[in-house]
């Protein structure tokens, strides 16, 4: 999703300064492929959220999980604003500073995955093992 919201930007009017060459692509053909690939991302952290959340996933883990569908909502909003506006200058900053978030959102929802999810349970030292061979 980020790189392909990269060669977006640098196919488009804002993608350097005027005098810069931009990448040869049009914009309407990688924009669509970007937007492709936001849905896929959206779907699959919907269907990980689900998942999470049918095994019964701690807290943490989720709340997360749906900080990251919220910031790729909103992201995705701006993206789709700023495409059928025009590409306003203002807009491509708010989306760019948008992946940011997302990329870190996504980084601590990651990390959030390998976080202990509690105390161990206590073991009893006086507790008999039977082994049976």
């Amino acid at each position: 999703v980020v790189l392909l919201g990269t060669v977006v930007t640098g196919s488009g009017p804002h993608g350097g300064d005027e005098n810069v060459d931009r990448l040869p692509f049009l914009v309407p053909d990688v924009a669509r492929l970007h937007g492709i690939s936001v849905v896929l991302l959206l779907g699959l952290v919907l269907v990980t959220l689900w998942r999470l959340r049918r095994d019964a996933a701690p807290p943490a883990l989720l709340r997360r999980g749906e900080i990251l569908l919220g910031v790729l909502v909103a992201q995705a909003a701006v993206g789709y604003v700023q495409y059928f506006t025009g590409v306003p200058v203002v807009l491509v900053g708010v989306h760019i500073a948008g992946a940011t978030a997302v990329w870190a959102v996504a980084v601590q929802f990651l990390l959030a995955f390998s976080a202990p999810a509690g105390p161990p349970p206590e073991v009893d030292a006086g507790a008999a093992i039977t082994v049976r061979a």
